[in-house]
């Protein structure tokens, strides 16, 4: 990564105290999307984001599938919803393609009721892609850091893959509903 970034870890963060009253401290409504919307008002103020390779922080993740889908729902609809907000085009294209390939990915094999085995020779690459993509980084971290890489594991990432579908579609049912865009 950059030495530079345009976002924020809200978790390892630290933030001078200048820029953050430049940049209006923590006065920006954001429900949710925290980080992002404060990291786009800091550089709004002026302000470069600095990564520090080094900085590690111990982090909690969901440990059960409903919080850790709510929790990706929530970080790629915030995207989105702020992105809009700050006229970051990029950042709102990519949070929409992730949600239309996750609906793909969850439509395609019932796609094969009416359309045969066609969409899942279509569907079944694309699944295989994700779940290598996934098992070389378990791979990396195996060898890096010592973490443990089993067929037992390899099949738990398949499974995370398939709950992401279901997270990265998921916006897209909160962008109709303008209570959702909102909710933590």
């Amino acid at each position: 990564a950059p030495a530079y970034l345009p976002g924020l870890l809200g978790r390892n963060c630290a933030i001078e105290r200048d820029f953050l009253q430049r940049a209006g401290g923590f006065a920006a409504p954001a429900p949710t999307g925290t980080d992002y919307v404060l990291a786009h008002e800091l550089v709004a103020a002026g302000a470069r984001i600095r990564q520090v390779r080094t900085s590690q922080v111990e982090t909690e993740y969901p440990a059960n599938a409903r919080a850790y889908i709510r929790q990706r729902r929530r970080w790629l609809r915030n995207v989105a919803v702020h992105g809009l907000r700050y006229r970051a085009r990029g950042d709102v294209y990519s949070s929409l393609t992730t949600s239309f390939a996750g609906m793909a990915m969850l439509a395609l094999p019932f796609t094969s009721l009416r359309f045969g085995a066609a969409a899942l020779s279509v569907w079944f690459p694309m699944l295989v892609g994700g779940w290598l993509a996934r098992l070389r980084y378990l791979r990396f971290a195996h060898l890096v850091r010592g973490w443990p890489f089993s067929v037992r594991h390899s099949m738990a990432l398949l499974l995370v893959l398939l709950l992401d579908f279901v997270a990265w579609a998921a916006p897209l049912l909160d962008y109709l509903q303008p209570a959702s865009r909102e909710k933590w």
